[in-house]
């Protein structure tokens, strides 16, 4: 069971001399009925006060006022503290707090705050004696404010050669009260002072639950972390033990040892139950960071972005690590609701312009009628126009920096052949790398599932773009040159990503559906892009007036899946014959994590190959620890299951099923 922390007192600017203390107690209490039949042990318990009386004698002069709070904590395991005491027992005092915040005036002073509280835990022995107990060596503080908020104090115990009656405190089953008489003497201003508070408890003894402070380091790794909680467990017998659970099942265990964690921020709740019925619940943040590895395959490269802290890709589809510009009456929207942008720069907002929740660690500037439809985190300077409005607020909770990293996996460029698609023609391309690629009017360009790179891209008035996949497995375009945009893309909803090297300036001149991530370039949507649907991650980016974007999460397309898969290992379980001549792989996993399960969303790098291979059961959900038989897919001459940069090949000559 826990003990109350005890509350430190701060040192007051001006001190009085202290002379030993009168301590006198009585009072009579017993334990709060528990919700079982065991019988309960008595090792924290705790009564609170709200009425009472404060007595100040200063000199020859006298003033009363009322007690305003105050509680009372007390543990001992001791069987003999129940009933009339009997016998002698041993308990703590963890903390006694009595609180008058009602101002009075004596002797010229004006005292507005008196409190009267115990040092620290104190050990004594309750022991009959004339019908009361005793305790000895109980030190006190005395603090508060006095004219016009001067801090005052004053440090009392008693004397220890006396037997005084001080506390008395029973354990029955129908006494629920609790009596105090403090008295405790002193000197201000070399004056002889009493205080004396008397007070009776108006809730009855009742079970505390245990004390949490919990805390845990930030930690940053290339892959998971193992993490040391420090509950801030506080209890008297050390039998409690605090455990950890994430926000919304993603993982649970107990905080004796290290947690191990990947990389992400995790909201977990500390909790430790007394097994008596009190429960203690509070909130703690992880931070797990990259230190910047990843491991790659051979032909792959890393592109990356950063997004304010405080942000993610699900929330915020426009994004700009220098400046972010909606010019005059344009619109960030999802459906017909204002939609999050972010800068790591500054935000300018036009008049009538109107954006979701914002984040800009840079200086804000917002027009007439410009509106912010939420929050506006605002890390510099705010400029706004009286008629400007920001729904939320705004809010100083930087430092935005160093940010949220976005990693996108991309193919190594290396030289392909050019293509030209005449006017009203059509072609298809599978995925692979690519040389300069034009699109006539009118004409089609079918591209395959898969990653794509292309020295440039030229869509032509009327030209289209097809694509296959969907938001989870999108088709990756990686452009190192020129990004020409004048036609549109045909697809069931947006699931083309064009990833630009370039650093010129990027116009797109038509709608296009999809999203665009250019950490080195300027995008600027023109009149003629909207409705412009998916997202933009940018140097800079700017919507011209009257562009409408409709914002669709980049978590879709981007995903930090890759710092998920390095914690899992696929594997060949066994491989079945058919009559037919082909196999069945049984495909299972490890994963390092023993308590968090993960997602890696099916992809690049969470796929099968060859293409067209078909799972029983889908494998984007992964427990702590692995399965033997995630799901079974059905080959000719071998089936492979990529996972992150760890890849397990099923053939004829795998180990057969039993």
């Amino acid at each position: 069971m826990s003990r109350v922390r005890p509350k430190s007192v701060q040192s007051a600017r001006r001190w009085w001399g202290g002379a030993a203390a009168l301590l006198v107690f009585s009072a009579t209490a017993s334990a709060a009925p528990f919700a079982d039949d065991r019988e309960p042990r008595r090792d924290d318990v705790v009564a609170r006060f709200s009425t009472g009386m404060v007595t100040m004698e200063l000199g020859s002069e006298r003033a009363m006022t009322h007690i305003t709070g105050g509680r009372l904590s007390l543990s001992t395991n001791d069987a003999r503290c129940t009933g009339a005491l009997d016998a002698p027992c041993r308990y703590t005092i963890n903390e006694l707090v009595l609180e008058s915040t009602e101002p009075f005036s004596i002797a010229g002073q004006t005292f507005e705050t008196v409190s009267v509280r115990t040092v620290e835990p104190a050990f004594g022995q309750l022991q009959t004696l004339f019908g009361a107990t005793e305790v000895r060596g109980l030190p006190f503080w005395v603090i508060g404010t006095a004219n016009g908020g001067t801090p005052f104090a004053f440090f009392a115990e008693e004397n220890p050669m006396s037997f005084l009656r001080v506390l008395d405190v029973r354990f029955g089953p129908t006494e629920q009260t609790a009596l105090i008489d403090v008295r405790l003497v002193g000197t201000i201003d070399g004056n002889e002072a009493s205080i004396r508070v008397q007070v009776a408890a108006d809730t009855p003894f009742e079970n505390a639950p245990p004390y949490l402070a919990p805390s845990a380091p930030d930690m940053t790794t290339s892959c998971v972390a193992d993490v040391v909680i420090d509950a801030g467990l506080l209890d008297v017998d050390g039998d409690v033990e605090a455990s950890w659970a994430e926000l919304g099942g993603a993982g649970i265990g107990a905080t004796a040892g290290p947690v191990r964690l990947p990389i992400g921020v995790h909201q977990l709740i500390i909790a430790a139950d007394d097994g008596y019925g009190a429960l203690a619940r509070e909130p703690l943040e992880v931070r797990v960071s990259s230190d910047g590895t990843l491991p790659l395959d051979a032909g792959e490269e890393l592109v990356t972005f950063t997004l304010p802290l405080g942000t993610s890709t699900d929330r915020v589809a426009v994004a700009a690590s220098d400046a972010l510009s909606l010019q005059p009456d344009a619109h960030v929207l999802t459906g017909t609701v204002e939609a999050p942008v972010a800068s790591l720069g500054s935000l300018s907002l036009a008049p009538r312009a109107t954006v979701g929740e914002a984040w800009a660690t840079g200086t804000t500037t917002l027009g007439a009628d410009a509106v912010v439809a939420g929050p506006l985190h605002a890390g510099g300077t705010l400029s706004a126009h009286a008629r400007a409005v920001i729904e939320g607020g705004i809010v100083r909770d930087g430092p935005y920096t160093p940010g949220v990293v976005v990693r996108v996996i991309v193919p190594t460029v290396v030289p392909g052949p050019n293509l030209t698609v005449r006017p009203g023609g059509t072609a298809t391309l599978p995925a692979g790398a690519h040389g300069a690629i034009v699109v006539g009017p009118r004409g089609r360009l079918t591209l395959g599932l898969g990653r794509h790179t292309m020295s440039s891209l030229r869509m032509q008035p009327g030209s289209i773009l097809e694509v296959s996949g969907d938001a989870s497995n999108p088709t990756l375009v990686r452009i190192t040159g020129a990004l020409d945009w004048n036609g549109s893309v045909v697809s069931a909803e947006p699931a083309l990503l064009l990833v630009l090297d370039t650093t010129s300036a990027v116009q797109i001149h038509a709608p296009l559906e999809g999203w665009i991530l250019a950490p080195r370039a300027s995008v600027t949507l023109l009149p003629g892009a909207s409705p412009y649907r998916g997202g933009v991650y940018a140097r800079s980016v700017t919507l011209q007036p009257n562009v409408v974007l409709q914002a669709v999460g980049l978590a879709a397309a981007v995903r930090d899946d890759s710092l998920a898969a390095c914690a899992l290992t696929p594997v060949v379980t066994c491989v079945r014959s058919n009559p037919d001549g082909t196999f069945t792989a049984v495909f299972g996993y490890t994963s390092i994590l023993p308590h968090v399960p993960l997602i890696v969303h099916r992809g690049p790098i969470n796929r099968l190959y060859p293409e067209g291979l078909v799972s029983t059961r889908d494998f984007q959900f992964f427990a702590p620890r692995g399965e033997e038989a995630a799901f079974e897919t059905t080959f000719t001459e071998e089936a492979s299951w990529i996972l992150g940069n760890r890849t397990a090949t099923a053939t004829g000559g795998s180990t057969p099923c039993p």
